[in-house]
């Protein structure tokens, strides 16, 4: 080969390497512009505290543990509480009767309607001590608002508590959506409905999901946007592994890859 040329290929050579090697970058590029990193939110998240002063006796689920909606979550000692309510109920009755006996003295004539009146008014007063007392005592109870796990306890049986001392955090585990952070560039081409893929990094499992609606404004500093989504699978399915053959929790993170994104129909 002649030797004049030996550089002229090299040269050749070396530009299709950098040719290759920018269009890798360009590639890597772009899947960049069009992927999302994202977090698994529950749509139900509260923390359960107390609307009474008084002894916890049971707490029937521990941490991790799974409950349904209506299910007693804290149970209280109400002695006193169903002492003070069926001592209202008693005066209540005891007024109605007070206010029928006056209500007959005065079609005979034998009481005014001032005593009328006044029997009415205590009689008012004993259905409002009634539903009080009866308020209070719904709270020797805490229900489930949702069906969920527990997520942490921070009180015990036997201790007695204070009104609105935190019990217990839940979280809804069957009803979960998507938070991604999206460059606002993008905004155009995703609308509710529209479809993508979202893997989890803990399940190494990618699931199809959809854009639920679009955050309210843009980060001035980053340009980004919250985008929210739901998975496109029943969420029964999610949470058993029968489907999707892996557990999605609160809390776990993600890369959403929009890419060929297409709205649903």
């Amino acid at each position: 080969m002649n030797n004049r040329l030996i550089p002229d290929v090299w040269a050749l050579v070396g530009n299709l390497i950098c040719m290759a090697m920018a269009g890798c970058l360009s590639c890597s590029a772009a899947r960049a512009a069009d992927e999302a990193r994202g977090l698994v939110r529950s749509l139900g998240e509260a923390i359960i505290s107390s609307e009474i002063s008084a002894r916890i006796l049971v707490m029937p689920f521990r941490e991790g543990e799974i409950f349904k909606a209506g299910d007693v979550l804290v149970s209280f000692d109400c002695e006193a509480i169903n002492a003070n309510l069926a001592g209202a109920q008693a005066e209540l009755r005891a007024a109605v009767i007070a206010l029928d006996s006056a209500r007959e003295m005065a079609r005979m004539k034998a009481a005014g309607l001032r005593d009328v009146e006044t029997a009415e008014a205590r009689r008012d007063r004993s259905s409002a001590d009634v539903d009080a007392a009866a308020a209070r005592a719904k709270g020797c109870e805490v229900r489930a608002p949702f069906s969920g796990a527990v997520v942490e306890r921070n009180a015990n049986p036997h201790e007695v508590i204070s009104p609105s001392t935190p019990l217990m955090r839940i979280v809804d585990r069957e009803r979960l959506e998507i938070e991604l952070i999206v460059s606002s560039s993008m905004l155009p081409l995703l609308t509710p409905g529209t479809l993508f893929n979202f893997r989890v990094d803990d399940t190494r499992i990618n699931y199809q999901a959809r854009i639920v609606r679009l955050g309210s404004v843009v980060e001035p500093a980053s340009q980004t946007v919250k985008v929210f989504g739901s998975f496109d699978t029943d969420q029964s399915d999610i949470l058993h592994g029968s489907v999707l053959h892996g557990s999605v929790l609160h809390g776990m993170s993600g890369t959403a890859s929009l890419s060929g994104s297409e709205v649903r129909p």
